[in-house]
């Protein structure tokens, strides 16, 4: 899914009822333009906006449950790793990491990697995949031994496309999608989750 589908997708989910009464004139619009007479014309033109309303806010419930249990999922597998990899950067540069360590990072990166998957898919809010790549972001850059064996790792491919060359231009261009939407709306009206 691209950033502006993403951003699309999440916009129609928080104001799904403000486009469903949009669309309800220009329902009515048409059912002038035809000259219905029949009620069952006027229910059925009537019916297109009721029906999106009614199937955008079954989405979005179901979305909101399945974000809730991914976030659930991925804090409670990050804090089972969290003191432990933070220990990881205390160690010199010079001493190769342990087996356990490697296991450790190996979990860290499928984690962030998954994370990024159902990001991509828009089932993670982008304000919400952005506080979790800047944790990453810095992660990274803490140690040049994590750095290093972390972007081996990307260049195998094996974490869903994650890397920080193009999720630093999807931060970038969501960032900006923030700012034009503050410029438009006046506020930041995204769902803070995080």
């Amino acid at each position: 899914m691209t950033n502006c589908a993403i951003r699309a997708k999440h916009w129609v989910l928080q104001h799904y009822l403000w486009v469903a009464l949009a669309l309800l004139p220009f329902a009515l619009a048409v059912g002038f333009l035809l000259k219905f007479r029949a009620w069952k014309e006027w229910a059925a033109v009537i019916g297109v906006p009721a029906t999106f309303l009614a199937v955008v806010q079954k989405q979005k419930t179901e979305e909101l449950k399945l974000f809730k249990d991914l976030f659930t999922e991925f804090n409670e597998r990050y804090h089972v790793i969290n003191g432990k990899i933070h220990d990881i950067p205390k160690t010199s540069i010079d001493v190769p990491f342990s087996r356990a360590e490697r296991d450790l990072l190996f979990k860290y990166f499928n984690l962030c990697g998954e994370e990024y998957l159902f990001y991509e898919q828009g089932y993670i809010y982008p304000t919400v995949w952005d506080a979790w790549y800047n944790g990453m972001k810095i992660f990274r850059r803490e140690n040049p031994r994590i750095r290093e064996f972390w972007d081996e790792e990307l260049r195998t491919n094996s974490y869903y496309e994650l890397g920080f060359d193009n999720t630093e231009q999807n931060r970038d261009q969501h960032s900006t999608a923030k700012d034009d939407q503050k410029s438009d709306d006046g506020a930041d009206d995204l769902h803070r989750a995080a």
